[in-house]
């Protein structure tokens, strides 16, 4: 079973200022201009580890004609196999300029899917090997795309949400609406369908705000959520659903990864 990695808040230079965990506990990452990092492997034998502390080195891949992985890129994220992620290029406050990057970081990269619609700052959310979900439309009425990653096309998908993140396998996402909205838990089959069921949900803490970044371990049975606080703190709370979704354990973090 997977650990949980969180970088302290006050060291994001020393380290990335966003972690996703894919295959042999390799870890990639965004530093704080928006290079694209990944860490050499993570031992995966037990005590929780400080992102700050590994050793990072800049994802050198290339695009088909020879060209530099663009910068800045934001938000890198592991697909089902661990083996290539999902990352937005560009600037993030100019949600209609954002392009999705698919890198595989032994093999290059593929060209950039541009999106028709506007892309708004979050993770990408692997639901198989083929599709990614992104956040679209704005910050008052957020809805979500579905992007092919060969063909780059995209579909609409459900609305409502600013936050999402999905298993590792991508049958579960985790999703909130935003401040004081609680993170409900799907099938990623059952949010697609619009159906309105849910495997579960976690009601914002006393004295949070919102939830800033959501992780679902390998299969979707355990998650972590970074909460905001009303004091400006974040903190990190570890639920497992094998228990009803009861916080197990919490953790002063900013972002956080589940190995595989």
């Amino acid at each position: 079973m997977g650990i949980p990695l969180a970088t302290p808040a006050s060291r994001p230079e020393d380290g990335a200022s966003w972690v996703s965990a894919g295959r042999g506990g390799v870890l990639v990452g965004t530093t704080a201009d928006g290079q694209l990092v990944t860490s050499d492997p993570v031992d995966q034998r037990g005590s929780a580890v400080s992102v700050a502390a590994l050793d990072w080195q800049p994802v050198e891949a290339t695009d088909e004609s020879g060209g530099s992985v663009p910068t800045p890129a934001w938000f890198p994220t592991w697909d089902p196999s661990g083996e290539r992620f999902a990352a937005l290029g560009g600037d993030l406050s100019d949600n209609a300029a954002v392009t999705m990057l698919i890198i595989d970081p032994g093999q290059g990269k593929l060209p950039p899917l541009k999106p028709k619609q506007a892309v708004l700052a979050g993770p990408p959310a692997w639901l198989d090997a083929n599709r990614v979900a992104l956040l679209s439309g704005s910050a008052a009425e957020p809805t979500s795309i579905l992007v092919d990653t060969a063909s780059g096309k995209a579909t609409n998908g459900p609305t409502g949400e600013r936050r999402l993140a999905t298993s590792a396998d991508g049958k579960v996402i985790a999703t909130s609406a935003g401040p004081g909205a609680p993170v409900v838990l799907r099938s990623s089959k059952g949010w697609l369908a619009d159906d309105g069921t849910s495997i579960g949900s976690v009601e914002v803490p006393q004295g949070a705000t919102e939830a800033t970044a959501l992780a679902l371990d390998a299969t979707g049975k355990r998650l972590a959520i970074v909460w905001l606080r009303e004091d400006g703190i974040t903190q990190c709370d570890i639920h497992d659903g094998a228990d009803g979704w009861r916080r197990v354990l919490s953790h002063a973090a900013t972002v956080v990864a589940w190995l595989r």
